[in-house]
């Protein structure tokens, strides 16, 4: 009863972590362990967890810098036109 409760809570983590999965499909060493003794599915997702979260994706870093920096100079703008509002525009006449 035990393994079978072991084998539902690895298929639940596989389904629930797709690319958890392919990494495990990589090596066949893994496969064959994890066939052995499902329960040790939660020590493999663990290592696979803190490889690959704990780097950068420097790529979303990038993007999310580049969103706050226009935002900020649209905001900026519009602080300067707030404190300036003796400055018109000059090309109408």
């Amino acid at each position: 009863m035990r393994r079978r409760a072991a084998r539902r809570a690895a298929n639940k983590i596989l389904r629930e972590n797709p690319n958890f999965s392919k990494w495990l499909l990589s090596d066949s060493n893994r496969v064959k362990e994890i066939r052995a003794n499902p329960e040790i599915v939660q020590t493999w997702h663990q290592k696979w967890r803190e490889q690959n979260f704990g780097k950068l994706n420097l790529y979303n870093l990038t993007e999310k810098t580049r969103r706050a920096n226009e935002w900020l100079t649209k905001v900026q703008s519009a602080l300067e036109n707030m404190s300036n509002p003796d400055k018109k525009d000059t090309t109408t006449p």
